[in-house]
């Protein structure tokens, strides 16, 4: 039964990559878009949508399922001239394959990548010429896999901002395209874009889509369904060996964008080889390349034995994310510090790195693209951060003197002119081991709309039917659970004003031409003063797509309005942008005389994460936190059974080179202020906890 135990749990740790890929793959499908198929996410990721998981509102996600047995695919990525982009390709292993963005590819043309898996007639190729063009090819090593594209927005910014997500949506995100070779060659060597009412969007699922998705949420609690779905991942995609692909191409002739497998040597092969042997190890607990079954003659006893090695697996997975960190790291765990991180060694070790980047969100970069660092305890060792208390971090400015760069601005690549070629951002989340899509952006960001604008006129308000019509807004969707905000004068309506209300059902359209100079479809909607989210078992209120719903939520009374006495300014309304992260964009926000970080009197920035705005402090420097308080006054009494605990995450994408001083990543041996390669010089600052 020992030996039962054991491979399960090896069989646990190794097999959750291409579960979460299989999974995801179905979830994704039924959710976002279908396989071969990009999902635009035109807004920001907040509490109530998932564009992905671990979602940070700095991006525009653009997420495509790759199914690739039989067709090859042209992958659209628009110039990269002054927006940082990245389109993380990966197999279905979660290896990162290629990354074509502005640090690995820079172009100022539009370039069209040939995507294909390692059945095509191209598999072996890194170029291919076609009709004159010779098009670079993206080669995995498996038939299912995954494209997850990051352009950098700022969901703070006003939407004429040329940096806003509805600028940066038009002028970049709507340039991408993923095609079949077959219909991009039917369109005379041109991509074709998305047509109809979910054109560059995601078409809110029906109840019944939802609930079918509602399966691949989450991995399996039990052990033969979850190593039932590792199988039927395995037989969609064959191991690849060395010479998969383009395997055996060498280092002077591999393209940019395609990643260096672990312990690469001069010769590139798929990372996801040399997996053979570990996937027979398991074949005495039924699982193989041919699938997964119970062996026979195995009773209770043997499946008792096989569940507790699954669950020991899935627990060394999460303590490896909840290891204690040290003062060393101002206790921040760098979840991705490794090289092998983004893509992986085929070892034990590589095996657990690559399962806790499941738990911590998915799809992790290459540190060299994106670098994530999260803190669960602030002393290393004491129970989770809480949303009751009040923290604060502060970044100093850097001392071109001091190469130990300890709590100063995170170091990012600039360009010839010192403007950042990235960008940082901190984020509180809530933490959640017992749900895939965790961690979740809190509900209670909609609480600092110190970034929101209620500058939109309201259409029409019916008093007697407390209905209210508005035009769309191109800050955020219109649908159930969408926070708004109202005017200066909310009050001449019984309402208040800046503070967030919310869609209590599903939006009516209205023809265009119903009003008099209206041209436009507008939207029918009562409006609440509170919306509740489905709660998982662990407490946490969870991140998802709103559901339809045509009539209020249990318990949640619609607001009634009420007619002026006299004759007043129009009422206006606006979408709230919440504030779930800040960093860099913020701080380039402010220096433009916009809503934005507000500096220290001595240059510094202090982010405050708290429940409620801080004594003295500027709310465009405010993260709001879950607390009970808040939780009460939406759930009532089940709150006190909720969790308020909060994951704060920081993200450097394009950091400082490990060879460039400070720096986070590592760096080579010998170099100024690195220790052996292993260790980088800059350290996040401390996390301060005023509640103490």
């Amino acid at each position: 039964m020992q030996d039962i135990r054991n491979l399960s749990a090896e069989a646990a740790i190794w097999g959750l990559a291409p579960e979460f890929t299989y999974r995801f793959n179905r979830y994704n499908k039924l959710v976002t878009a279908p396989y071969n198929t990009i999902g635009y996410a035109p807004f920001a990721a907040q509490w109530d949508n998932a564009s992905t998981n671990a979602g940070n509102a700095s991006v525009i996600y653009l997420n495509a399922s790759l199914s690739l047995a039989k067709v090859d695919l042209v992958f659209t990525v628009p110039p990269s001239n002054g927006t940082y982009q990245l389109s993380q390709t990966l197999d279905a292993f979660l290896n990162t394959v290629a990354h074509p963005g502005t640090r690995s590819m820079p172009s100022d043309k539009m370039t069209h990548y040939l995507v294909v898996g390692p059945l095509s007639t191209y598999a072996d190729k890194t170029s291919v010429r076609l009709n004159g063009t010779t098009y670079p090819v993206i080669s995995l090593g498996t038939n299912r896999g995954e494209i997850l594209t990051r352009v950098l927005g700022d969901p703070n910014a006003p939407p004429s901002d040329p940096r806003s997500f509805a600028s940066t949506f038009e002028s970049v995100a709507k340039k991408y395209a993923l095609n079949t070779l077959r219909d991009f060659k039917a369109n005379g060597y041109a991509p074709v874009y998305p047509t109809g009412p979910c054109a560059f969007n995601i078409c809110q699922a029906t109840p019944e889509r939802q609930q079918q998705a509602a399966k691949w949420r989450n991995i399996p609690d039990d052990a033969v369904a979850f190593f039932s779905q590792v199988g039927a991942a395995m037989k969609l995609n064959r191991l690849p060996t060395k010479k998969t692909g383009i395997g055996g191409t060498l280092a002077a002739d591999l393209p940019s964008y395609m990643v260096k497998q672990p312990g690469f040597d001069g010769v590139y092969y798929s990372p996801s080889a040399g997996q053979a042997k570990t996937l027979k190890r398991f074949a005495p607990i039924g699982l193989t390349s041919r699938g997964f079954s119970v062996p026979k003659g195995w009773g209770e006893a043997e499946l008792a034995a096989m569940q507790q090695g699954f669950t020991r697996g899935l627990t060394a997975a999460k303590s490896r994310l909840l290891q204690s960190w040290t003062k060393e790291t101002n206790y921040w765990a760098y979840v991705n510090e490794d090289d092998e991180f983004g893509t992986y060694f085929n070892t034990p070790t590589g095996y657990l790195s690559r399962a806790m980047a499941i738990f911590a969100g998915g799809f992790p970069n290459l540190p060299s693209d994106g670098f994530y660092s999260t803190q669960l305890r602030s002393d290393g060792t004491g129970g989770f951060l809480q949303g009751d208390d009040t923290y604060s971090v502060t970044f100093t400015l850097p001392d071109p003197n001091d190469v130990t760069a300890d709590g100063t601005l995170p170091p990012i690549e600039e360009d010839a002119n010192g403007n950042l070629l990235g960008f940082w951002s901190l984020t509180v989340y809530q933490p959640d081991f017992g749900e895939a899509p965790a961690p979740f952006i809190s509900q209670a960001s909609v609480l600092n709309t110190a970034y929101s604008r209620a500058d939109s006129a309201i259409v029409e308000i019916d008093v007697a039917e407390s209905l209210i019509t508005v035009m769309a807004s191109d800050v955020g969707p219109l649908r159930p659970g969408t926070a708004i905000l109202f005017g200066a004068n909310a009050a001449d309506f019984g309402l208040q004003a800046d503070r967030a209300y919310f869609i209590a059902e599903s939006p009516r359209e209205i023809p265009a031409g119903t009003y008099a100079g209206i041209d436009d479809t507008t939207y029918r909607f009562p409006v609440a003063p509170i919306w509740k989210q489905e709660i998982s078992e662990a407490g946490t209120p969870i991140q998802q797509p709103s559901m339809a719903s045509t009539e209020p939520q249990e318990g949640v009374i619609p607001v009634v309005f009420t007619a002026p006495q006299s004759q007043v300014t129009p009422l206006e309304y606006g979408i709230v942008q919440p504030v779930s992260q800040l960093g860099s964009l913020q701080i380039e926000s402010d220096a433009k005389g916009l809503p934005g970080l507000v500096p220290n009197p001595d240059g510094s920035y202090t982010i405050w994460m708290a429940p409620s705005l801080p004594d003295g402090v500027p709310a465009t420097n405010w993260i709001p936190t879950p607390s009970r308080e808040y939780y009460e006054g939406i759930y009532g009494e089940s709150a006190a059974a909720m969790s308020w605990a909060i994951q704060p995450i920081l993200r450097m994408y394009y950091p400082q080179a490990g060879d460039e001083p400070p720096s986070i990543l590592p760096c080579p041996a010998g170099t100024r202020g690195c220790a052996d390669g292993k260790a980088a010089t800059y350290k996040i600052p401390m996390i301060i906890n005023h509640s103490n």
